[in-house]
């Protein structure tokens, strides 16, 4: 007899469930859950084995793991992911990676749904007709109102939006809570995918661009991830700073690293800035942030910080921390400008004995 586990890290909280036949010919289905919107991805292990016991099977049980990649929370998704792939890597159970949002469609008893669940603040996740992509307000009403899908599966956040829920009414569009269904409605996607031990999370990003406008008429600030391409540029820019001395397997660390966002601007194609930051559950940290000379006082530096910021919830809690020289003026005032405030310090922190002053957002 096998089992079936089903993860979910990507929304609010966890949620995991089992489910099976529970005899010969599947005259029983077996199903339990642990739903804890509260929980964090560390007690994923240990939700685990209170479903295992509630559900009087071993690990050795479940035969099939199905997790899903998101959108969704950044740290919610990286445990997730890499849980599951700990506990198939042995291949004793067949690890199956899907969207968030094609899972969350599964809730819906016709083919004819689209899916919008919150993002950010007057942003949304949408899918639509097997497309998925990252839309304001206003695009996600204008693309379901051209597509008129007749079933759309909505969060909370959704359900409460003033427009969304008009739109809805206007169009006669019924509406699917995500919340209170089995996660083994979704077992219908194990016929979809292929199982592979390899799953990367699905961060749909609000875009790899962020637009500003600086002293300079015309000249904007195009953001967007870092690549294994750009190291030369940015160790060349790193030396002709020569504020640090990371090597070029430190930055290929930062960028294979889940957690990771390592971004890039460029102007007319010339390399004008990185920053790298980690993004964890609620406490974050800006690593690095450099701007090349001729770049300098153009807003550049603000933009990679506005990008790398905007990726955290404020109003869950979120805060970023930082590191800087007690003498670096320049850094300390735009880290003030952009909201930081100094909390700490370490003396002596650097190598030539200089204090770092401890910063949080």
């Amino acid at each position: 007899m096998s089992f079936d586990l089903f993860v979910d890290t990507s929304r609010k909280g966890i949620s995991i469930a089992i489910a099976g036949a529970t005899g010969e010919g599947h005259e029983g289905i077996f199903y339990k859950e642990i739903v804890d919107p509260e929980a964090r991805g560390e007690t994923l292990s240990k939700n685990l084995d209170n479903l295992l016991e509630q559900s009087g099977i071993t690990l050795q049980d479940i035969g099939r793991v199905m997790v899903t990649l998101g959108p969704g929370s950044f740290s919610g998704l990286r445990t997730g992911v890499a849980f599951c792939q700990g506990i198939c890597f042995s291949g004793a159970r067949k690890l199956y990676g899907i969207s968030t949002l094609e899972a969350l469609e599964c809730f819906s008893e016709t083919t004819d749904t689209a899916v919008v669940v919150k993002a950010r603040k007057d942003y949304w996740y949408l899918r639509l007709n097997g497309q998925e992509s990252f839309d304001s307000t206003e695009d996600a009403i204008a693309k379901l109102s051209a597509k008129e899908p007749k079933f759309v599966v909505i969060d909370a956040t959704a359900r409460d939006d003033v427009r969304l829920t008009e739109f809805f009414t206007a169009k006669g569009v019924k509406t699917v809570l995500d919340e209170g269904n089995p996660l083994s409605l979704w077992a219908k996607l194990f016929e979809k995918h292929q199982p592979s031990l390899i799953q990367e999370a699905n961060y749909i990003q609000p875009s790899y661009f962020e637009k500003g406008h600086s002293a300079l008429t015309g000249f904007t600030m195009p953001i967007r991830p870092m690549t294994e391409a750009d190291l030369p540029h940015v160790l060349a820019l790193q030396s002709a700073l020569a504020f640090q001395n990371w090597n070029e397997k430190q930055f290929l660390s930062e960028l294979r690293a889940n957690y990771a966002l390592c971004l890039v601007d460029e102007e007319n194609g010339a390399f004008a800035g990185y920053a790298i930051f980690h993004l964890m559950e609620s406490d974050s940290e800006l690593l690095t942030i450099a701007v090349a000379a001729d770049f300098q006082r153009k807003g550049i530096g603000s933009a990679l910080l506005r990008h790398g910021l905007g990726k955290l919830n404020q109003d869950k809690g979120d805060h970023c921390f930082l590191e800087v020289r007690k003498g670096n003026s320049k850094a300390r005032a735009l880290y003030e400008k952009h909201g930081f405030q100094a909390y700490g310090k370490r003396e002596r922190y650097y190598d030539d004995g200089e204090t770092a002053i401890l910063y949080k957002w």
